[in-house]
């Protein structure tokens, strides 16, 4: 489902982001950090999309309800 489909634009992503781990090397940084510049705006992308999904999840979806859900909790 989705899982597959957000894994495959994760691995999309990360080879588009080639030229930022170049860069990084060109700047010196540790061959094993280079690609964590790229991870800041796939990674915010993806939560963007994923709270996106669930506020309009929320709208369409009539028995989601984050008030219910909240009156739920039962105090520790």
């Amino acid at each position: 489902g989705m899982r597959g489909i957000f894994s495959a634009a994760l691995s999309f992503a990360m080879n588009a982001a080639k030229p930022m781990h170049e860069a990084a090397a060109a700047f010196g940084v540790h061959p094993l950090y280079v690609a964590l510049p790229s991870y800041v705006g796939i990674m915010g992308g993806g939560a963007i999309i994923n709270l996106g999904y669930c506020f309009i999840r929320l709208a369409k979806v009539t028995d989601l309800s984050l008030k219910a859900d909240f009156s739920l909790a039962k105090p520790l």
